[in-house]
This record gives C-alpha cells, structure tokens and sequence, in this order.
C-alpha cells in the first residue's frame, strides 16, 4: 500500500472513450510510467479489491473456530478503547447461496484487547449442501465516518460439508460423428465434442445445435503480467521459459478408447523445454465431457505463473453465476476477504479495468462456474477440487498489448481460464525483489494433476437449477 487513490488523470480518446493517463503520456522523459498508479482506490475512487482485503486484515475484531463441532467460536477485541457490546454482532447461515438461518449475539460485552466465547445454536442435520457460517459486526449507531449498520469486521465458516447423491450414469451411447486425419468428432443426439488429431485439444463443443465451446481448449501457464510481476518479480526476464511453452507442445500419442458406452480421449504431450503433459477426456451419452490434466515440469524449467486451461465460448453465454470466494477478483495470497458463496451477474461484473491493464477477475475456492444465455441453456464447469476461474470478454493477448483501458477491445467471445491454481500476486513492496509473492504462493512443485467436468444445460434460469446441475 502506498497512496490512498490511484494518481491518474481522466483522458478522453477520439471514441468517446474514457482512459486514465500516467508517467509517459505528456510526453514526459524519464518517467515511472505507472509508478503512482498504487492507490487502494481507483482515480473516479472505484473500490478495489486491494481496499476490502487491506479492510479485512485491520479489522479491529478477529472471530476464531474454537469447536467447530459444536459451533464455539472465540471472539478477540483488537480496539485499545472500545468495548464489543457497543456493536451489533450477528450471524447467518447460507446453504446453496440462500440464508437458512440468522442470529444475534445481543449485548456481547468483550473489553479492549480480551476474548469471549460464543455459540451458534441451530441444527444442520437437514442440510443437505455445503452449509457456511457468516459472523458480522456492525455499526449500532452513526458514527462520523460512516452510518448504523457499516459492517467493520467479519469472518466465515464452513460449518458442514455437502452431502453425497446418488448420481444417475447416463445409458446413451457416444458414437463418432465424423473420424478424419486432422479431427475427430464425437456425441449423441444433443451435443457433439470435436478434437483436433493434431493437437490433442478439445475445439468445439455444441449443445442442442448452439456453439458453446468455439475454442481450444489448451494448457495455460501464463497470466497478463501485473504491476508487481514487471516491477518485482521481473518474469518476463526471470520466468522467460514460459511464454513459449503452450506454443511448443507437440502431440506424441492420442489413443481413443471405447469404456461400454462412453470414450475415453488421451492425449499425451510433451514440449522441448521438458514439460510433459496429459491429457483426457472421458465423453458420456448426457454431454458430460470429464476431463483431467496431469503436469510433468522439467528440472530446468522455472516456476510458472498458472497452472490450468484456458478456452473461448459464444458471446452469447454473458451471464455468469459461480460458487466460490467473490464476488470481487481474488487470489491465492489476497483471498481473505472475499466470502465464498453463489454470485450472479453479466460476465462484466466480475472483471476489474486497472488503469494498466493486466490480470484480473480472477476467484479462488470455485466449485463450479455457469455460464448461459438468455434462454438458460449454456455450459457449466465443475471442479473435482475447488478451482481459480476468471472470464473476459477479452483475450489474454489484447490486456496483454494494452497500455491503457481504453486500448482494450471486446473479442466477441469470451475467454474462460480453467485453472487449479496461479501463483500470488505478491506486493511486501513494489520495486524490489522483495515484492514477489511469499515462497508458499509459488508453483514450485514438478507435478501437477487436477481435473474438472463439462455439463451443458438448457432452460436454467435460477441459482437451485444451477445447483441441481452441479451435483449431477
């Protein structure tokens, strides 16, 4: 944290288009560029994610699991002159994105620097999803910087696991479309996956007769680099391995299995710089494409920003619900703040415009991630592990090349990065070494495995519709 607001000034391009200039813009040399764009808050004072997790890490109350079996938790009063029973304290429940319970602490007196223990009384028997534990506190009265009700600390809970379901096997037999030299197309009656035999990806995924997936779908260990990864870390220099990865896998084998009525799709891959990959793809008669990622990293090979895929979708799938931490961008190491609930909106809503664009949008802890037309029919992602997710109606290329918001371009489609993790975004300060992300925010290991599954789904229109698809 440096400066409060961003120091950049408002800009208007020959479109119309609103952009915020900084060192190098007037003409101005030398210059820091972007140096002073370190404010917690945007120019126009957009609330940034940094602000809510700089908010969250000062809050002046810390809640702490004390048994979590019989829903006991400590309360901790970091004021120096304020006593708890000034506030009011409350709890909620949330299963599947709808509060299923709430409740008050009342007059709960904690004096200044000391501790109390506090119970949430409330059966979970008859849950049958995950089940997350929200403690609040609030501002009972206005107060000079803000009005009754200002929550000024918080934490949460998982306080019950989701239970299983019996899953329903589809009994539809996949069949082969369409087998040539360079692709392979395979389905049923509502849906077709196609491969391409050159590659090993998965490029195009239809749904009753609409393109959902229109893109390869293909490994990614690259991100658009933030301020920090230029000033800090320095990867272009320090991690110049990766960039070139994706581009030089080659296919040394893809097998097509036939498992009873489904297919099994492997592609095995390997790049001369010492990654080996794999890829499968397990096709069922319903339209569940499962798909599972394993990483071999060469020695020699340094760590990479991200480990995940990434593919493009209709731009006619803009509306967006996710189960997983929000609803604004977070990640690994800035993480805390955010709640881990059941968000909906337009994909716009869930990216951020830095005044130098960059990486953005992403969301840690993801259980699944919908995204569907005007209709309701659309293509869901769910995580065999909690994932990172991020959308764009950009491509990763274009905030790459853009100088400033203005320069970006919507694509016309959307960009879906599919992702088991990426590393931190770092910050202990700005311009030295130092402000790499912390050792336990790196990629370091040499193998990694994850996988998640592709549902399509049609005529869903509500959050429960879209958690009965996700437990399929």
């Amino acid at each position: 944290i440096w400066d409060w607001i961003d120091q950049g000034i408002a800009r208007t391009d020959a479109q119309g288009r609103k952009w915020w200039a900084y060192g190098g813009d007037y003409g101005d040399q030398p210059n820091d560029a972007n140096f002073c764009i370190n404010g917690l808050v945007s120019p126009d004072r957009t609330v940034k994610a940094a602000t809510e997790e700089c908010k969250y890490v000062f809050q002046p109350v810390v809640v702490e699991s004390y048994h979590p079996d019989k829903m006991q938790f400590r309360m901790k009063n970091r004021f120096s002159f304020r006593n708890l029973g000034e506030f009011n304290i409350g709890w909620t429940l949330i299963e599947n994105g709808k509060e299923i319970g709430i409740g008050s602490l009342g007059e709960f007196n904690v004096l200044p620097g000391e501790s109390k223990l506090f119970a949430v009384d409330y059966d979970l028997s008859k849950t049958t999803g995950e089940v997350w534990l929200k403690v609040s506190v609030k501002l009972a009265k206005d107060e000079l910087y803000a009005k009754r009700g200002h929550e000024i600390a918080k934490e949460q809970f998982l306080v019950s696991s989701a239970k299983p379901i019996q899953t329903i096997v589809s009994k539809v037999a996949v069949q082969v479309f369409e087998d040539s030299e360079k692709s392979m197309t395979v389905g049923a009656k509502d849906f077709k996956v196609t491969f391409d035999k050159t590659s090993g990806y998965l490029t195009n995924y239809q749904f009753q007769g609409q393109d959902m997936l229109i893109g390869q779908l293909k490994p990614n260990f690259w991100r658009p680099i933030t301020d920090n990864d230029i000033r800090a870390w320095q990867v272009v220099k320090n991690l110049s391995d990766w960039p070139s990865v994706v581009t030089s896998l080659k296919l040394v084998q893809m097998k097509v299995l036939d498992e009873g009525i489904t297919k099994l799709i492997i592609a095995d891959l390997k790049s001369d710089q010492g990654l080996n990959l794999q890829l499968s793809y397990k096709v069922s008669g319903d339209g569940t494409v499962d798909v599972n990622y394993q990483a071999k990293i060469g020695e020699k090979l340094t760590d990479p920003l991200r480990i995940g895929m990434t593919t493009e979708v209709s731009g006619e799938l803009g509306l967006m619900n996710f189960y997983g931490k929000g609803p604004y961008e977070n990640y690994s190491d800035k993480n805390h703040a955010a709640e881990v609930n059941i968000y909906s909106g337009k994909v716009e809503d869930f990216i951020f415009n830095y005044v130098r664009p960059q990486e953005n949008g992403n969301h840690t802890e993801v259980r699944w991630l919908a995204l569907r037309n005007a209709t309701g029919s659309g293509l869901m992602v769910v995580g065999k592990q909690p994932l990172n997710t991020s959308v764009w109606p950009y491509t990763a290329e274009n905030i790459t090349k853009a100088a400033h918001i203005n320069e970006i371009e919507p694509a016309g489609f959307y960009t879906v990065n599919i992702d088991l993790g990426q590393a931190g975004l770092g910050g202990n300060d700005t311009w030295s070494w130092r402000g790499i992300p912390l050792p336990e925010y790196h990629l370091s290991k040499k193998e990694y495995s994850y996988g998640f599954k592709l549902f399509p789904f049609a005529k869903v229109k509500d959050v429960d519709g879209l958690v009965k698809v996700a437990r399929k």
